[in-house]
């Protein structure tokens, strides 16, 4: 499940947006969401549901990135409320375990998914930090589903995955943490992800609204 909103100028990337401008903003938010959907993959080994925000933007984003995903609203109030619906959702159409990634991290190696749909087979729940302090990635077998790590906690803070963790823990969970990764929310993270660009060439579209949009 990927987590996104509908690309509108001024509604994503608000903090990048600062610095780099409305417009620029919002075109590199799409190169981020097509570069998470292509790391995804479309092949049918794995199904793909786009999760958006408002509910209803459907036609828009469907128009956009096209018939190969599975699209449904994001339902519920605040963002732990809708990731917890997602969940529930996914279990209820009858898969067994389920993924939920945002798209801060582009250029986020495909292995990483990998590892975490392997760690599923043997643990309740699996969480991919960021170094602010959140995560990237959150998963569940359908017998380790716990909605308590949705509630109550303290949104785009650094205290998010500390929490997360230690609910997992107290309820008996058994988790297993990926690697920690940088995730792009500002000018200093979108710099940072531009010396990696370099380096290992991944994130094709966002690499192309950097050259034509250089920092």
């Amino acid at each position: 499940m990927v987590f996104l909103k509908a690309p509108r100028k001024g509604t994503v990337k608000t903090r990048l947006a600062r610095d780099v401008g409305d417009e620029t903003a919002t075109r590199l938010y799409r190169g981020f969401v097509l570069d998470v959907l292509d790391l995804l993959g479309n092949d049918g080994t794995r199904e793909v549901a786009i999760c958006h925000h408002p509910p209803d933007a459907s036609d828009e984003i469907r128009k956009w990135l096209g018939p190969a995903y599975a699209y449904r609203p994001q339902n519920g109030g605040d963002l732990g409320q809708r990731m917890c619906a997602a969940f529930r959702e996914a279990f209820a159409d009858g898969f067994d375990q389920a993924l939920l990634l945002g798209t801060d991290l582009p250029d986020l190696p495909p292995e990483v998914v990998d590892s975490a749909d392997n760690a599923l087979r043997s643990a309740d729940a699996v969480l991919g930090p960021s170094q602010d302090g959140g995560y990237y990635l959150i998963g569940f077998n359908r017998n380790g589903f716990e909605p308590a790590v949705f509630r109550e906690i303290p949104w785009s803070t650094d205290a998010v995955f500390r929490l997360t963790e230690r609910i997992l823990t107290r309820r008996g969970r058994r988790l297993r943490v990926l690697p920690v990764r940088q995730d792009v929310d500002d000018l200093a993270d979108l710099r940072d992800l531009t010396d990696r660009l370099r380096i290992h060439g991944r994130a094709v579209h966002t690499r192309r609204c950097l050259k034509r949009h250089p920092l």
